[in-house]
């Protein structure tokens, strides 16, 4: 991994941050902002970027989660018919039963 950096991107980071040591060591703010601004930002930042991760995750991009939700789609829809199915046949079932009860307890 280090073979991929460059030698100018590596130079600029180790001056960066040795002017960053010196200005914190002189008592000089790098960036004069508040610990309430740092709290704020940082918690903005995690609502933003854990919104952005929830909301690419619950919706279909590619091509196979198309699909994949046309099949979850389907699937849902022949359980629920299925359940419409056996609802019926329980309760025609039901309803045979109870007449040929109250036929023979009439034949008595």
């Amino acid at each position: 991994m280090m073979k991929d950096i460059n030698a100018g991107t590596l130079a600029r980071t180790i001056v960066l941050a040795l002017i960053n040591q010196v200005l914190s060591m002189t008592g000089h703010p790098v960036l004069p902002i508040e610990d309430a601004q740092v709290e704020t930002l940082v918690t903005t930042a995690w609502t933003v970027i854990a919104s952005l991760i929830a909301w690419y995750k619950n919706n279909s991009f590619s091509a196979e989660a198309i699909a994949a939700d046309k099949e979850l789609k389907a699937r849902r829809e022949a359980k629920k018919e299925a359940k419409e199915a056996l609802n019926v046949a329980m309760v025609d079932a039901l309803q045979t039963l109870t007449e040929d009860k109250l036929k023979g307890e009439s034949e008595r």
